[in-house]
């Protein structure tokens, strides 16, 4: 059985599309493909989502991700509240809803396109006489052991560990989406 591949994007609220992950197909899913995926891994190495700023008087060095329930409760995932009971969660879910929808028009958007792009190439390859395309060349992998050695390989696995503990920490995650919500109904609450 052949499953459809999982997708994983990240989207502005202007449509721009900054991150898209389709994952194998077969058992991979909405959760385990985390495990495997590029964003994920390029956040623990410290490539994305640093970020300097202030929230609720707490300085935070993080950024993070609006995700929807699905997704773990991780120190870099923001979810709604699925039961919001007052004022101020229920001003953070419309906000984060609202924000949301914009990631899912950008997905439209790129629906769209793909689907466009599939009718044009569908009508160019029935018009021509379906060349083959030359395979890619294997590009050889070169183990580098020289004077870094194993114990800096053994200090860079145990980094990359440390950071994967750090943002799946579901306190951090109760505790940015809990400042986020006085954040929000500090510079919104009053006047709604």
């Amino acid at each position: 059985m052949v499953r459809d591949p999982s997708l994983e994007a990240i989207a502005s609220s202007d449509t721009h599309i900054w991150h898209s992950f389709f994952g194998s197909p077969g058992s991979l899913n909405d959760i385990n493909i985390l495990d495997r995926s590029p964003l994920v891994n390029n956040i623990v190495n410290g490539g994305t989502l640093d970020a300097k700023y202030r929230l609720n008087g707490k300085q935070r060095h993080q950024g993070y991700l609006l995700a929807d329930g699905i997704y773990p409760d991780w120190a870099v995932f923001v979810k709604t509240i699925s039961n919001p009971k007052n004022a101020k969660e229920k001003l953070f879910s419309k906000l984060q809803e609202s924000y949301r929808k914009d990631v899912e028009r950008a997905f439209g958007i790129m629906t769209c396109i793909i689907l466009h792009n599939m009718r044009v190439e569908l009508k160019i390859s029935t018009e021509q006489d379906h060349e083959q395309e030359e395979g890619d060349e294997q590009q050889d992998l070169e183990v580098e052991n020289g004077s870094a050695g194993l114990n800096s390989v053994d200090a860079l696995f145990q980094q990359y560990c440390s950071k994967r503990v750090k943002i799946k920490d579901t306190q951090e995650s109760a505790a940015l989406r809990h400042d986020l919500v006085d954040h929000a109904w500090q510079h919104f609450g009053c006047k709604s």
